[in-house]
């Protein structure tokens, strides 16, 4: 597998050897270089298969606290108390997944409504494309205020100032170049 190259470290000048400045990727260029390095996402965490999600919901002190108390009254003769304890809990455990699983959905549809979107040049032309879809060589245009969508080398015209944020322990997080 070959190794992907570290685009930030990379000077202004041999980024832009690459990639031309007055028309940015053409979409076709665009489109290869998305197939060769992927989207431009932080990789998420598998989710939880159901079974394990019903069987974390177990996991609480007082859930087996009731289920013992269950055993207990069952062996007391005592099978109808029992029943209803062991019932609570079951009815608990489903409630608890439904919760879990709508939770999860919307958190889903937040993240994808706080979606950051780039200026990129492609073909020639300003286009606002999803964050993901910056790829090696995109021209990005930042003006006041804009996230930056993606490692990049920035070309400074005027004053720059910046926030840092580090999301995957980069270690070179940002370049200017004057």
């Amino acid at each position: 597998m070959e190794k992907q190259r570290k685009w930030h470290t990379e000077t202004l000048e041999n980024v832009l050897e690459i990639a031309s400045e007055d028309v940015g990727l053409t979409q076709i260029e665009a489109l290869e270089n998305e197939t060769q390095y992927g989207l431009n996402r932080l990789e998420e965490e598998k989710k939880e298969a159901w079974i394990y999600k019903v069987l974390n919901q177990f996991k609480d002190s007082m859930i087996l606290i009731l289920m013992g108390a269950a055993v207990i009254s069952f062996f007391m003769d005592e099978a109808v108390d029992a029943i209803i304890i062991l019932s609570i809990v079951v009815l608990n455990a489903i409630i608890g997944v439904i919760q879990e699983d709508k939770a999860e959905k919307a958190l889903d549809a937040l993240k994808e409504l706080s979606a950051p979107s780039a200026k990129v040049i492609r073909d020639g032309q300003l286009k606002v494309i999803p964050s993901y879809n910056v790829v090696p060589f995109d021209i990005l245009l930042l003006e006041a205020g804009d996230v930056v969508a993606a490692d990049a080398v920035a070309e400074a015209s005027g004053t720059i100032s910046y926030e840092l944020f580090c999301a995957v322990n980069a270690r070179v997080p940002f370049k200017v170049i004057d």
